[in-house]
């Protein structure tokens, strides 16, 4: 008998270890994404091939997304497709190369068709064919249905719609979706390259309104088309626990839909392309009285409409929110008052938050964040709006402490406001300020080695560091990577115990990746634990390349050791 390959001998635990690595699973906390990518495919692809204790680890999430295509079929054409995992830039993985069909591990189902095929019938014809007929994916958790416009020239786009026909095949159609995915939770309808007439636009209401009463979680796109929104044929529709809405409009017909939901939501998402929010509506009924959210723990807000200080919302003393726990308004805050905010500074976790002279007249006016306030915030986004310091502050040190009094015990930081400068470095090291910061982004602030030393020492939590590529000032433009590479040993003590990972991003020249190689080579000296970095993909070679003619310089033949053990990391977790 054989010898058994080593790694086949290998503990569960630790093969899931090995698959984690080489997808790169950390992912941030608050990301929810489909894995349908590309990448991570070819990443899982080799391990199937390796032993049958990787295989069975690494199949489940390589089968996680299926892809279901049915085109428009001329008259008398094949509908009868092989149920396979679909990727984009690679239609089939064929089970002969995987040893068995696969379907029944899929997580996350994706079915794309011109929506004209399944008013005629057709796409029921399909998904009534060999091998669809009969089959099911039992782990399907999320369902989502993309219709797109497809130019044939033997499809008559022209020919009038038989409605109660299109009707009957719509509601046939959905109880075969019913069937398919038995114990579905999300579904999302999402419209591409498509426009909607006012017969299609009922059409699609009406089959949207019977996928949604499958699912407690509704995802509906419409970035595109100009008729009424699909939400005025989902008066029905009730007890939904997510809704994600991107579209150019949100009407009183959406916002009602939201408010009927308002006692079961535990997640409202809004993202509108270009017509003004009446935001208000969010809050307030027709009729003037208030509605409260009392499950809500998300709240997304997006649009593309700037906000008149007459435009703002003023509340009651209504507390809608009670029990939130992510904010992400990515434009302005359209209130008056501090109305997002009431009853919830014991639950928020999650803040993204866009500043201007308004809404920091807000939040300073109702005083909705001090020092002790909002003891579970970790995660805090600010950026700003108009690009100076706000009419209340005199300083950028002033307005520098009141943005890092919002969440000050807040682990993970974002601040990408460049009007507060390097007044920053100052107002991190006080001591005993802002020492539980782990993570800190800082996209838009202009910094030298020399600040980057002092934040890693002020910060003794520090792992995940972001910031621009420094600058080495109070030097001489003529001085030697030698001679700065001794003053940097000779003055700078060990420190940065925590410090892993320095995100850092360059400008396009030679002598900007030198300078930020050089950086990053410095930084590793110094701080023991810092194993990793990475910039932008396209800038990943050249820093490299740099870091590598550093290496190999002779002043620096003494720390080889130390500085072969930095790696770049991908976005994907590849290692580099």
């Amino acid at each position: 008998m054989p010898t058994p390959s080593p790694i086949q001998l290998l503990p569960l635990h630790v093969i899931k270890l090995i698959v984690s690595h080489v997808v790169g699973s950390s992912r941030m906390k608050f990301d929810d994404v489909w894995t349908d990518s590309q990448e991570y495919k070819e990443l899982l692809k080799p391990l199937l091939w390796v032993s049958h204790n990787l295989r069975a680890i690494a199949l489940p999430l390589y089968c996680n997304y299926f892809k279901i295509h049915i085109p428009i079929l001329p008259q008398g054409a094949n509908c009868v497709y092989d149920l396979l995992p679909r990727r984009p830039g690679d239609d089939r993985v064929s089970y002969k190369y995987l040893g068995h069909k696969t379907h029944h591990l899929a997580k996350e189902l994706k079915v794309e068709l011109d929506e004209r095929a399944i008013y005629s019938g057709r796409a029921l014809e399909v998904l009534s064919c060999v091998p669809y007929d009969g089959c099911a994916f039992p782990l399907v958790r999320k369902f989502a249905l993309t219709l797109v416009t497809e130019e044939l020239d033997d499809v008559d786009k022209s020919a009038d719609i038989d409605l109660p026909r299109a009707q009957a095949n719509i509601k046939a159609f959905v109880e075969r979706a019913d069937q398919l995915v038995p114990i579905v939770r999300e579904i999302r309808v999402q419209l591409e390259d498509f426009y909607l007439t006012d017969s299609t636009d009922r059409l699609v209401g009406y089959l949207a309104s019977l996928l949604f009463q499958l699912a407690d979680r509704v995802n509906y796109d419409y970035k595109v088309g100009t008729a009424t929104p699909v939400w005025q044929h989902l008066d029905t529709i009730c007890n939904l626990t997510h809704i994600t809405y991107t579209s150019l409009s949100s009407d009183e017909s959406f916002l009602q839909s939201v408010r009927r939901n308002a006692s079961t939501l535990q997640a409202l998402d809004i993202d509108s392309e270009d017509e003004y929010v009446d935001i208000g509506g969010l809050i307030r009924n027709t009729d003037g009285s208030y509605v409260t959210y009392p499950c809500l723990l998300k709240l997304f807000l997006c649009w593309r409409e700037d906000y008149d200080d007459d435009d703002r919302v003023v509340s009651s003393d209504v507390v809608p929110f009670p029990i939130l726990q992510r904010l992400m308004i990515l434009t302005e805050y359209p209130f008056g008052d501090d109305v997002v905010f009431r009853g919830n500074a014991s639950t928020l976790e999650c803040l993204n938050l866009k500043l201007t002279n308004s809404v920091v007249s807000v939040l300073c006016g109702f005083n909705v964040f001090t020092p002790l306030s909002h003891p579970k915030l970790q995660y805090v986004n600010i950026e700003d709006c108009e690009g100076d310091i706000p009419d209340l502050f005199a300083t950028p040190i002033d307005y520098t402490q009141f943005v890092l009094g919002i969440g000050s015990r807040a682990h993970m930081r974002r601040i990408d406001i460049a009007s507060i400068g390097r007044s920053i470095i100052p107002a991190l090291s006080l001591p005993g300020a802002h020492t539980c910061i782990q993570v800190l982004k800082l996209p838009s602030l202009k910094f030298n080695l020399w600040d980057v030393f002092t934040l890693v020492k002020s910060l003794p939590l520090l792992a995940d560091l972001h910031t621009r590529a420094p600058a080495i000032d109070n030097f001489p433009n003529t001085i030697s990577k030698d001679e700065l590479l001794a003053h940097v040993i000779s003055n700078y003590a060990p420190m940065g115990e925590r410090l892993r990972f320095w995100y850092v991003m360059c400008p396009g020249s030679y002598e900007a990746y030198t300078r930020a190689a050089l950086c990053v080579l410095l930084l590793a000296l110094k701080c023991p634990n810092f194993t990793h970095t990475a910039t932008f993909r396209c800038q990943r070679e050249p820093l490299m390349k740099a870091m590598e003619e550093i290496i190999a310089s002779d002043s620096f033949q003494p720390y080889v050791p130390r500085l072969q053990r930095l790696l770049f990391k991908g976005w994907d977790g590849k290692q580099y």
